[in-house]
């Protein structure tokens, strides 16, 4: 039983089989949402569990960010490119180096330099834009079950972002290249 969950996501990540199929949603008279899904016997995920079913979770990730009505369920983000997201990071991250590199002057040319070459390299991503990214890929936020099947839990931090928040080191005792090797078969 989950208070104030999107239930939106929920419903159409249970639909894919992702998450815990959901027995009934509403409100409350304070229009606190309700969300009852079924119970699900499992388990966190252990080392080994990553090991054994690694194209599994890559499978379950690679469905949450390709799933076209949850990307469209989460709001907007804009810029919602790749470069466009790195030209905004990057102009922000500019704005702070001019604010105080007066204070490092034997640096200077050093980080401009750095600077110049990361604006080179953000104008050349690719990518189509953000996808379903669940923000919050951990051990905590899996279920195993006895017969092997993934589940993912706790939604409500999701948003529009960048797949490499889903892959990145907090995915168990995989290594990152494994995992992406898995996630782009």
């Amino acid at each position: 039983i989950k208070l104030c969950a999107h239930t939106d996501r929920y419903q159409i990540l249970a639909g894919l089989g992702l998450a815990a199929p959901v027995r009934t949603q509403g409100s409350l008279s304070d229009g606190t949402t309700i969300l009852v899904q079924e119970r699900i016997d499992g388990r966190n995920p252990s080392r080994e569990d990553y090991r054994k079913y690694l194209a599994k979770f890559a499978n379950v990730i690679r469905k949450m960010h390709q799933c076209r009505a949850l990307i469209n369920i989460l709001p907007r983000i804009e810029p919602d490119t790749f470069a466009q997201a790195g030209l905004l990071m990057l102009d922000s991250i500019l704005k702070r180096w001019e604010g105080i590199k007066k204070q490092v002057p034997a640096h200077i040319t050093f980080v401009d330099n750095a600077i110049a070459q990361l604006e080179t390299q953000v104008c050349n991503f690719n990518g189509a834009g953000l996808i379903a990214s669940h923000n919050d890929i951990c051990k905590g936020n899996w279920l195993v079950t006895p017969e092997g099947r993934l589940y993912l839990l706790y939604l409500d931090s999701m948003s529009r972002d960048d797949p490499a928040l889903d892959i990145g080191l907090r995915c168990g005792g995989t290594t990152r290249l494994n995992f992406v090797r898995n996630f782009y078969r």
